[in-house]
């Protein structure tokens, strides 16, 4: 028991299969709505913007009964952290929310695992890769692949240590199971980076969720890059249909998600595919 809620298999990149399959079909509706940290499981499986929505409101109110669980305190942290990053929610209230819930969690328990990864994962937002890395590091002192452990590779990645990132992922390969396709981010993004664009796009077919926005916008951009505008436009239709708010997003945010120079290389990619950008500083 975690809290008031049970995390499923340990962790959010660990949700059980069959419950994964169900929260897609029909008997959705039966499976414990009321679980905050099962929503958020599946939430982080979709990445779409109604399980946000959905997993966003249960987590608030188990933080309003159980205010002094720092993990869900952390989680809710997390959880506006995407809020921002995804544009699923106005930029600075998603961050304003996230140092409330993050600063009341770490004044009850700065050591707890939780509240370590959403301090780790908001200076990344906060576009302080050197923090972030040295913390992402911290993540990883683990003997199992747990999903808090995890989460450090991928960070790395988020940084610009893409090797780095890809030998924390094969010390567990053996032991990893139901990894969301958006732990491939760092394989996207070291081909992308190397100005290997076929492999990018080869790369970012698997960077894939529906409702997401983020798969169809790494292919885009590895299209726009290799001067195929017929079908970067077809990715960024699919972009402007799963977020059309996205062109209009501050795009600070998509440099705290890469290194800076990758920000810029991205944004040229996206501006080769075709999608004007607003709100670039």
């Amino acid at each position: 028991m975690r809290g008031p809620a049970i995390r499923i298999n340990d962790g959010f990149s660990h949700v059980d299969t069959r419950l994964f399959r169900l929260s897609l079909g029909p008997q959705r509706q039966h499976i414990c709505e009321a679980d905050p940290v099962t929503l958020y499981s599946i939430y982080t499986m979709s990445c779409t913007k109604k399980d946000y929505l959905q997993a966003l409101n249960a987590m608030e109110k188990a933080v309003i009964r159980h205010p002094e669980d720092v993990s869900l305190l952390a989680d809710l942290a997390a959880l506006h952290i995407d809020g921002y990053s995804l544009a699923f929610r106005e930029a600075e209230l998603s961050l304003e929310s996230a140092h409330r819930a993050l600063e009341k969690a770490k004044s009850i328990d700065p050591s707890n695992l939780d509240v370590i990864f959403s301090s780790v994962y908001l200076s990344l937002y906060e576009c302080d890769t050197n923090v972030t890395a040295e913390l992402a590091r911290k993540l990883m002192d683990s003997s199992k692949p747990t999903p808090i452990a995890l989460m450090g590779p991928w960070l790395l990645g988020a940084c610009g240590y893409y090797d780095e990132a890809w030998a924390g992922y094969d010390r567990w390969l053996d032991e990893i199971v139901h990894m969301p396709n958006w732990f491939n981010y760092p394989s996207v993004f070291h081909a992308y980076e190397q100005g290997d664009y076929t492999q990018a796009y080869e790369e970012a077919k698997a960077y894939e969720m529906s409702g997401n926005f983020w798969g169809p916008l790494l292919r885009a951009a590895s299209l726009g890059q290799l001067g195929d505008s017929q079908q970067a436009q077809l990715e960024i239709e699919h972009v402007m249909k799963r977020n059309p708010e996205f062109a209009g997003a501050p795009f600070k945010r998509l440099k705290g998600l890469c290194s800076s120079d990758d920000g810029e290389h991205l944004l040229e990619g996206i501006g080769k595919a075709g999608l004007k950008l607003r709100g670039l500083n």
